[in-house]
């Protein structure tokens, strides 16, 4: 029995160890035309992985409810750990995107105040709906140095459009919230609690 448990935390263990990797989401609940929604009604979400070989992805996805305002992405405003080092730091927009894009450093937006980077779309190729990735490469890069909130307390934010009827917006985020822990971590909660009873019998025998 006793192996068997320890087979089954072992498992876990080595499952758990991908799943540790998991993003960050990031609600962008703050519009500098409608004000805040709850985090869980959001206007978008950008989902922010962890570094893997010194590359950093963010993917944002506009709510499905706010897809038919006809919006598109066409900006996107970084703030990276002011301490950090990072001199080969490269930002680039996913091939997928399509248009051309154009990186800033120390961008003003106005409202949500500055961001130590800006990447803005000219001659948009990006289709009503479409999640806008982009992502950061650099060796020193860590996901903390990405969810640095600036002067006015924002981290991320990204700016949307309708080309039909001309109207833009500005979406914000600030506290960044982790995605749940996999199930595989509360499989190895699960089996070092059945090594502690095993054990708790075994000296009482």
């Amino acid at each position: 029995m006793q192996r068997l448990l320890l087979s089954l935390l072992t498992g876990c263990i080595l499952s758990a160890f991908p799943a540790l990797s998991h993003a960050y989401l990031v609600p962008l609940s703050t519009s500098s035309l409608y004000g805040t929604l709850p985090e869980e009604m959001a206007f978008a979400r950008a989902e922010v992985s962890s570094a893997v070989n010194g590359v950093v992805t963010v993917t944002v996805s506009s709510n499905p409810l706010f897809q038919g305002w006809g919006a598109v992405f066409d900006e996107i405003y970084l703030n990276l750990n002011p301490a950090g080092d990072f001199e080969n730091l490269r930002i680039e927009i996913d091939p997928s995107m399509g248009g051309d894009w154009q990186l800033i450093e120390n961008a003003q937006t106005g409202v949500f105040g500055s961001f130590s980077h800006l990447l803005s779309g000219t001659g948009l190729g990006n289709r009503i709906g479409q999640e806008l990735i982009c992502r950061l490469m650099d060796t020193n890069l860590q996901v903390d140095d990405l969810l640095w909130n600036n002067e006015n307390g924002w981290s991320l934010a990204v700016g949307v459009q309708n080309p039909q009827i001309r109207t833009s917006d500005l979406l914000a985020a600030s506290v960044p919230v982790a995605t749940p822990l996999p199930s595989a971590l509360l499989m190895l909660a699960s089996g070092i609690g059945g090594i502690g009873v095993f054990r708790r019998r075994s000296e009482r025998k």
